[in-house]
């Protein structure tokens, strides 16, 4: 499933769903991705936020993959953003901008 510019509502993708901005609930077996996810996204595989985007709300997936700012929640195995304002909980938490030695932790990570 894909769109071009904004895909929003209720979206469930066996494989995969992307577009530039998401909003609402998507759901897909594979992979969530674009550069802004607003709403809760759901993927059996990855929750992927492009270079310099955003997301805002909830991602659940065994690896979230926020390559810009998280302000939420993410649940995962792996968890990665580069800011975060909100929470990861999961096995490994990584928020890059963090000072050294709260960078990466395990059960649970946020911005230090």
């Amino acid at each position: 499933m894909g769109a071009g510019k904004i895909l929003s509502g209720l979206t469930v993708a066996g494989l995969a769903a992307g577009s530039e901005e998401i909003r609402g609930l998507t759901i897909a077996g594979g992979a969530v991705g674009g550069k802004t996810l607003k709403g809760l996204q759901v993927a059996g595989g990855m929750v992927h936020v492009t270079r310099d985007g955003s997301l805002y709300g909830c991602a659940v997936s065994p690896f979230n993959y926020i390559r810009g700012s998280q302000t939420g929640v993410t649940f995962g195995i792996v968890n990665y953003a580069w800011t975060v304002k909100g929470v990861q909980l999961g096995l490994v938490n990584i928020v890059r901008d963090n000072p050294a030695g709260l960078k990466v932790l395990p059960v649970f990570n946020t911005s230090f």
